[in-house]
């Protein structure tokens, strides 16, 4: 039972932590969350009054969006309605405890290894043209 309750506060404690990630932190005047204030894209979007040089700035960061991820997190997340699936609507019956823990570490570590491999092989590359490009047009400015 215990291993419940750990994993539920382990998966609330993500789900508060991703939520001020996406804009939504604590606001005590009650105001909706705005995604364009989440840690991955705040402060990167441009103005027409803002100089050459911040605005290449605003798009070199805004390119390097998926270094502000925290992906263990979203694979977490994700872990829990997959093993719900898998045990609720295949096999009728919760899971046990040690089967929890197996298929939620299961589960996340898979979509880990997927998200940084997308990373790598084809994010990194595209934020890499980015950068050089800026590069090659603040050069020429």
């Amino acid at each position: 039972m215990w291993v419940y309750a750990a994993i539920s506060g382990v998966v609330a404690y993500a789900i508060y932590k991703e939520r001020q990630a996406l804009g939504c932190p604590t606001i005590p005047d009650g105001t909706d969350c705005d995604n364009s204030n989440g840690k991955a894209v705040r402060g990167t979007r441009p103005s027409p009054n803002e100089s050459n040089e911040v605005i290449f700035s605003k798009i070199k960061q805004a390119s390097d969006f998926a270094d502000r991820w925290v992906t263990w997190r979203i694979a977490l997340l994700a872990s829990v309605p997959c093993t719900g699936f898998i045990y609720f609507f295949l096999y009728r019956r919760m899971p046990s405890e040690q089967e929890l823990l197996v298929n939620m570490f299961v589960i996340t570590a898979v979509m880990y290894f997927v998200f940084n491999f997308y990373k790598f092989h084809l994010i990194d590359h595209a934020r890499n043209n980015i950068m050089d490009g800026v590069d090659i047009i603040s050069a020429r400015c």
